[in-house]
C-alpha cells in the first residue's frame, strides 16, 4: 500500500513538473502589471456616524479637512471628505437641489474649491430613494439627470448614494441611470 502511494505521488511530481516546464508563458509574464489604480479601498471620512445631520456646517466640514490634514491621515490615503446626509438640501420651486444657507453660507461649490487644494477629494452624499434615510432631504428618483449635473457644477469628486425609501425600485436600472 505504502509503495502504490509513493509511486502515485512521484507520477503526480512529474506530470506537474512537465505541464510546467512545458508551458509556452515564462513565470514573469504570468502575474498583473502594476497600474497605480485601487491599491487601496477609497478611504475618506463623513461626519454621520460621529454628528448625525443636525451639527453639519461649512464650518464644521472645513475643520474636518483641516484635521484630516493636520492628523497625516491624507498621507495615510484618506481622500474623500464633505459632508454626509447632513448637507440639508431641499427643492427649489423649479426642482433643482438647493443647500441650507445658514449651513453653508459660502455654498457647497465653495466648500469644494477648500477641500480641493488641500490634496483631497470632494464627497458628497444623496439617496437614489425618494427621501434620504432619515426622511429630512429628498433624494435624487425623478430627478436623476438634473440632480447629477447639479453634483457636478459643485465640483463633486465622489458621490455617496444610499439606498433608502427606495420602494419599487429596481435596484441594477436606478444605479445604472445614476
Amino acid at each position: 500500500m505504502i509503495k502504490k502511494s509513493g509511486i502515485l505521488i512521484i507520477g503526480l511530481l512529474i506530470v506537474s513538473f512537465l505541464i510546467f516546464a512545458s508551458s509556452d508563458q515564462p513565470a514573469s509574464s504570468l502575474r498583473a502589471d502594476y497600474d497605480g489604480l485601487a491599491l487601496t479601498p477609497p478611504m475618506g471620512w463623513y461626519p454621520w456616524n460621529t454628528f448625525g445631520q443636525e451639527p453639519q456646517s461649512e464650518k464644521l466640514i472645513k475643520e474636518m479637512v483641516d484635521a484630516l490634514v493636520s492628523s497625516g491621515l491624507r498621507e495615510a490615503g484618506y481622500k474623500y471628505i464633505g459632508p454626509d446626509e447632513g448637507i440639508c438640501f431641499y427643492r427649489a420651486n423649479d426642482g433643482k437641489l438647493t443647500t441650507n444657507p445658514e449651513r453653508y453660507p459660502s455654498g457647497l461649490r465653495a466648500l469644494g474649491d477648500y477641500i480641493h487644494p488641500r490634496g483631497l477629494k470632494y464627497a458628497l452624499y444623496t439617496d437614489a430613494g425618494t427621501l434620504t434615510c432619515s426622511k429630512a432631504m429628498p433624494g435624487t428618483k425623478g430627478h436623476e439627470f438634473e440632480d447629477m449635473r447639479q453634483f457636478a457644477e459643485w465640483r463633486c469628486d465622489y458621490l455617496k448614494v444610499d439606498w433608502c425609501n427606495t420602494k419599487g425600485q429596481d435596484i441594477v436600472q436606478t444605479y445604472t441611470l445614476l
